[in-house]
């Protein structure tokens, strides 16, 4: 970078593109703005400016470049792909760390992690956050929203088998579902759970791979817990409850789909589920 173009980005001050750092200190910060730039249109960070485009400078030493760059992969996902150089001004070291926009989309989407990434064999994205840059400042945003769809991106499909199910008044004591994958990519390790605060699940199965557009496959359930009597207390709610697979892509994402489970009377007494 030449004198001329580093004064002109000062005295532009921070804009979409550029974010200035008093010091390495605030490398946290730093990093969810590169995430922002990728997710955007790029950008550069400047260490050792102030936010009114003052020049203070950062100690750089030998491992300086190296930690930087260490600490982008292990709390960015993907790991980003930066530039860094050092540039003198007037006697003061600037660091700049440069990302360019995802273009063409290799993940859609870029994440900030608050803990360390690696060595860890899964993502969870729990602990993530996406950032797209606005103006001069880095908004949160939902990753799933902001990422266009990708190639490895599976869709896990739950219907009800309803003709195979000896219900309760309230909850199935038992029922069958198909789960296939709408794809494009495969589903991996997907697992089964009923999402409610009283009834646990027994059967179906997990930690199966399923790649795009076999046959349907069918999955048994039962509960371990018995439905309320509605003659003993005729004014119980039905309570809701979600029928949840939870499967990832090739990438490490973790997916759910969920089928909500609504139990309805029938004109014979007994409880269906649409």
């Amino acid at each position: 970078m030449t004198r001329e173009e580093f004064e002109k980005i000062l005295a532009e001050k921070e804009c979409e593109t550029v974010e200035f750092k008093t010091s390495l200190a605030e490398e946290e910060e730093a990093i969810q703005s590169m995430i922002a730039f990728t997710n955007t249109g790029g950008g550069r960070v400047f260490f050792g400016v102030k936010n009114d485009g003052e020049v203070v400078g950062v100690d750089i030493g030998n491992n300086t470049l190296e930690n930087l760059a260490n600490n982008i992969k292990r709390y960015t996902y993907p790991s980003l792909v930066s530039y860094t150089e050092d540039f003198d001004y007037d006697g003061k070291k600037v660091l700049i760390a440069e990302v360019p926009r995802d273009v063409p989309p290799l993940m859609g989407v870029y994440l900030y992690c608050s803990r360390e990434l690696y060595p860890q064999p899964e993502v969870n994205t729990s602990n993530m956050q996406a950032y797209r840059r606005v103006g001069r400042t880095n908004q949160k945003v939902d990753f799933m929203n902001l990422r266009a769809p990708q190639p490895f991106d599976p869709n896990v499909i739950l219907s009800l088998d309803g003709a195979g199910c000896t219900m309760g008044m309230f909850f199935p004591k038992q029922f069958s579902a198909y789960v296939r994958n709408a794809g494009p990519g495969t589903a991996f390790n997907i697992s089964f759970r009923v999402k409610h605060t009283i009834y646990k699940l027994e059967g179906g199965f997990r930690g199966i791979d399923l790649p795009v557009n076999e046959p349907p496959r069918r999955i048994e359930f039962a509960t371990t817990t018995d439905s309320p009597d509605p003659d003993k207390d005729p004014g119980q709610q039905i309570p809701p409850a979600h029928l949840v697979a939870t499967y990832g892509d090739e990438k490490g994402f973790k997916w759910e789909s969920v089928r909500e489970l609504v139990p309805q009377s029938s004109d014979s007494g007994k409880t269906d589920f649409c």
